[in-house]
This record gives structure tokens, sequence and C-alpha cells, in this order.
């Protein structure tokens, strides 16, 4: 292979949190309490750069070993105070695009909903 060909290479993550949720019903409080932690940790790292936007079970991907992956940035807001640096962000138009709220409320009320999904 050559330059400028790029691949990302990713976990096979063949299940959601909804899924798991239609297959077994009702989750025990001890799992449901590890899933928060680590749905919430996730957005934690995100946060402020990244503010997903679109939390719910269906976003949460659930690995082999059962562990919590968030996916599905399609609606994700990035700051525009970020570090990243982003090359064709020239233009102010396409800057302004990006402009959106880093308020921990933007991300905090879908999980409170996912775990209000999780325990009913």
């Amino acid at each position: 292979m050559c330059p400028p060909n790029v691949f990302i290479v990713m976990e096979l993550l063949t299940g959601s949190l909804r899924q798991k949720l239609d297959e077994v019903g009702r989750l025990k409080y001890r799992e449901i309490l590890v899933l928060a932690n680590e749905i919430s940790s996730a957005l934690a790292y995100l946060h402020p750069t990244i503010v997903h936007r679109d939390l719910k079970p269906q976003n949460i991907l659930i690995d082999g070993s059962g562990a919590a992956k968030v996916a599905d940035f399609g609606i994700a807001k990035v700051s525009p105070v970020s570090s990243f640096y982003f090359s064709n962000l020239n233009e102010p138009n396409q800057r302004a695009s990006l402009s959106c709220s880093t308020d921990w409320k933007d991300t905090c009320w879908p999980l409170q909903f996912d775990a209000f999904v999780l325990t009913h």
C-alpha cells in the first residue's frame, strides 16, 4: 500500500444495548451501574471537546465481554476551541457550523434517560 490510502481498523461489535435489553429484559442493578459508569466515563473523556448529541441504547455497543462502547457520532458537535486541528476549516462559514454548546447538561440529560430506560 502506498500513501494516501488510509484505513480505519476497528473492533467488531455485533450487539447494542438496545438488543441486549430486548433479549434479557431488565438488567441486574450491578450491571446497570457498570454500564452507566462505562458510558459516563466515555462521555467525560470526550467532553467538552466533543458533544455526542445522540445518546440512546441503540448507539451503545456491547463487546464480547459485556463492556459498553459509545458509537455513532454522526450528529456530534466539536467545540471550536478544541485542541483538534482541522485543515478544512479555513472558511468562516465552516467554523460557524461547528459552534455548539459544551454544557455538560447537553450530554447529561440523555445519559439520565438511558439510566431510566435501563432500570424500568
